[in-house]
């Protein structure tokens, strides 16, 4: 090994020590701000990442790193952002399909909702209702689409507007088409989220609804949260992926429900 290398290697190794310090303190950091701090690319930012992760130092999210003893029990839309994107994005192609030129639909808030928002840009003649602050700001800049953005208090981190006022709003709307997100849905429990808040907004917008399809990948499935919103009898159509459970599959396809399975 050159001179060059072994202090290539040093350096790696000081860097590293510094990153899981930072961590430790801080309890986030991106890559991206990782990268400008040490003039290193973000390739390499990743690795080290990888490298502290197989160590036990921290833990890795899309985008970034959390200490290990970071515990917050519902995971920011940030740090959900980076999560199963794949079955996210297929899903939402698949969702798309629902939405024709002239609807009025609604996005509940969400990661996948998110994804569905960006591949419905074209279609003509739509409106979509939203309480989500990313949706109606990206649809604003990207789309003809007319948007409705539900006003109410902001949760902060999560990028959506909560409250009576919301509930509100809702009720002077006809919904053709609801895609609704959710943080777990089993057959005893059906729909559920974390928080009681998000569950009143979810069920005000089914209830103003024609259809409402569900978009859940597979690690939502047989997940029971704190707060149910709808029963599965409530729902018409779910959107998940094929690594779905399948005495789970069967028993929504025997309520009647039509379960479509992205493939990955």
């Amino acid at each position: 090994m050159g001179m060059a290398e072994t202090q290539k290697g040093l350096f790696g190794e000081v860097r590293r020590q510094e990153i899981a310090a930072l961590v430790k303190k801080r309890s986030r950091v991106t890559v991206d701000e990782l990268s400008e701090r040490f003039s290193v690319s973000t390739a390499t930012i990743r690795k080290d990442l990888t490298e502290l992760e197989q160590q036990g130092m921290l833990k890795r999210t899309h985008g970034g790193a959390i200490s290990r003893n970071y515990a917050d029990y519902e995971q920011t839309s940030r740090e959900k952002e980076g999560q199963n994107v794949a079955q996210k994005q297929a899903i939402a192609g698949l969702a798309a399909r629902y939405v024709h030129s002239g609807d009025v639909i609604a996005l509940d808030t969400g990661t996948t909702t998110f994804e569905l928002a960006k591949q419905i840009v074209n279609i003509p003649n739509l409106t979509v209702i939203t309480n989500d602050l990313k949706i109606a700001g990206f649809l604003e800049q990207n789309s003809d689409i007319t948007i409705v953005l539900l006003g109410g208090m902001v949760r902060h981190n999560f990028h959506c507007t909560i409250g009576n006022s919301v509930l509100s709003a809702l009720e002077a709307f006809y919904v053709d088409t609801l895609f609704v997100a959710t943080n777990g849905i089993s057959a005893a429990r059906g729909l559920s989220t974390f928080r009681l808040d998000i569950a009143e907004i979810k069920r005000k917008m089914i209830s103003v609804s024609a259809k409402v399809v569900a978009l859940a990948d597979s690690t939502k499935i047989n997940n029971e949260t704190f707060s149910a919103f709808a029963g599965l009898q409530d729902i018409h159509t779910l959107i998940t992926d094929q690594r779905a459970d399948r005495e789970f599959v069967k028993e929504a396809v025997s309520m009647g429900i039509e379960v479509i399975q992205a493939e990955i």
